[in-house]
């Protein structure tokens, strides 16, 4: 089930892939896979490296008891499809800073960060989560011992993507509804508040040269240090393969340059010598240029 994001500008496929599915398979979460989930939110930045962040953690197979304390705590719209989940967490917050020992206003930002990095290691692995607000905090504390000066902010429910048929009716349709965004010029201002940035104003769409294959980043792999720049080129000696296409005015970074509107077609790879190859075809009015290779380092 594809729910990749349609994005304006291009960007990470792992960002892109991320969602908040409620339909969860009856299936346990690998332990492995747990703690590098729980790695992954360690490692986030936090003010003054406070790490305000604590967890209480309940595998649904493994530590049935407390999983069930969890779904107790849980609304009861949530209860309905999150009590199906391999792992239910509940994210806490410490409400002071140790430094100087004064409030910490930074907090909630900071377990975002950490969740953040959880949810990407966790799209990485092929799992998917589901943060929830809709939880009984006073329940939640009496239920875990959790002392005055923390505060319990979110509940996570972690597994394997289930099928939205096992959802109620109207939650299975919320599964298939267009996933949608604020535009960039509600969000991003310049000068003046509610006003656009003119980074993102008028005549800042996406680049002219796009990866096509889906979306702009499509079904076609960039990776390694190869990025595509704010103009559309394809930077680093890093080649386009999987079938994708370079259409539009872009072109591909350095020596090797796709010009004129050309397309990239078939499942072939314009090296950084500059060299098509791989059974693919050169269309359009596009022309290959030069033969120096590219930027950086090299990656498909």
């Amino acid at each position: 089930m594809d729910r990749s994001a349609p994005v304006d500008h291009p960007i990470h496929d792992l960002l892109r892939r991320r969602w908040s599915p409620r339909a969860f398979a009856d299936r346990p979460v690998d332990d492995a896979d747990l703690r590098s989930l729980l790695e992954a939110a360690r490692w986030a930045p936090s003010s003054f490296n406070e790490q305000p962040w604590r967890s209480i953690v309940a595998r649904r197979h493994a530590d049935p008891i407390v999983f069930q304390k969890l779904v107790g705590c849980l609304s009861a719209g949530n209860q309905s499809w999150a009590h199906r989940a391999g792992v239910l967490m509940l994210a806490v917050t410490a409400d002071r800073l140790a430094y100087k020992d004064r409030p910490n206003r930074h907090a909630g930002h900071d377990l975002g960060l950490a969740l953040a990095q959880l949810s990407v290691e966790a799209t990485a692995r092929g799992l998917v989560l589901h943060q929830m607000g809709g939880f009984d905090r006073d329940r939640a504390r009496e239920a875990f011992g959790i002392p005055e000066g923390f505060t319990p902010m979110t509940a996570v429910a972690i597994g394997h993507l289930g099928d939205p048929a096992d959802l109620p009716e109207a939650l299975a349709q919320r599964e298939h509804a267009p996933r949608v965004r604020r535009p960039l010029t509600e969000t991003v201002f310049g000068a003046t508040w509610g006003e656009a940035a003119p980074i993102v104003g008028q005549g800042s769409g996406a680049a002219d040269g796009r990866l096509e294959g889906g979306d702009q980043l499509g079904g076609t792999s960039v990776e390694g240090d190869e990025r595509l720049a704010g103009d559309g080129r394809l930077a680093s000696k890093g080649r386009l393969a999987g079938g994708g296409k370079l259409t539009g005015g872009g072109r591909l970074a350095a020596g090797g340059k796709l010009a004129g509107g050309g397309k990239l077609a078939g499942d072939g790879e314009l090296h950084g010598d500059g060299e098509l190859r791989g059974g693919g075809k050169l269309r359009g009015e596009g022309k290959r240029q030069g033969g120096e290779g590219g930027e950086g380092g090299e990656g498909t």
